[in-house]
């Protein structure tokens, strides 16, 4: 679904629950999560009383909704395109997938050139190469540097209704995500 969203995963995509269990319960109990709600065979989340505490909105004006419709007819759609924020964990998945926006512009860690990718297919990406445009050289789809524009985890977060640069996650709320894995978080904008 084509919709703004700031997603947030584990820097190390290798990175599994400690537990077994996802973010649900913690994001539940610091306050990011609110009560869910299903679109299209998928949970989401509508934003908890302390989201706004818990993403930092930048720029001056920023024009965050973060209430659906009132009107019951209009919530999936506003729902579907992003226009209000809501949330949505994803399944813990068996390997790293490579998830990047349209546009991503990821650079070579050989010749730090930059290209242009799109969103790799969503199956087993373990041990996933590309190879450079300019030095056709196969490197690690971890390596390259996707500049908040992609990453690859195998679980993620995805707060829809955040346009890139719009936010970022608050240290709270990657800490509290580091406990779920163990490693640290990281994040990148998406408009798909």
């Amino acid at each position: 679904m084509a919709a703004p969203k700031l997603v947030l995963y584990p820097a190390d995509p290798l990175a599994f629950p400690v537990s077994g269990r996802g973010p649900t319960a913690l994001l539940r109990r610091i306050g990011l999560l609110g009560d869910s709600f299903e679109l299209d065979g998928e949970l989401h989340y509508f934003a908890g009383d302390r989201f706004l505490s818990l993403v930092t909105f930048l720029g001056c004006a920023p024009a965050i909704q973060t209430t659906p419709p009132t009107r019951a007819d209009e919530v999936v759609d506003a729902a579907r395109t992003g226009r209000f924020c809501h949330i949505v964990i994803s399944d813990t998945l068996a390997a790293p997938r490579i998830r990047a926006d349209l546009r991503s512009r990821a650079r070579c860690p050989v010749c730090r050139k930059v290209q242009t990718w799109s969103e790799a297919d969503p199956v087993d990406a373990t041990g996933i190469t590309l190879t450079c445009a300019h030095c056709r050289t196969d490197s690690p789809a971890v390596k390259w540097s996707w500049r908040q524009t992609g990453g690859m985890a195998r679980l993620f977060v995805d707060i829809w209704g955040i346009y890139p640069s719009e936010a970022v996650p608050s240290d709270l709320l990657l800490h509290t995500l580091a406990k779920v894995t163990g490693s640290p978080w990281t994040w990148f904008y998406s408009t798909r």
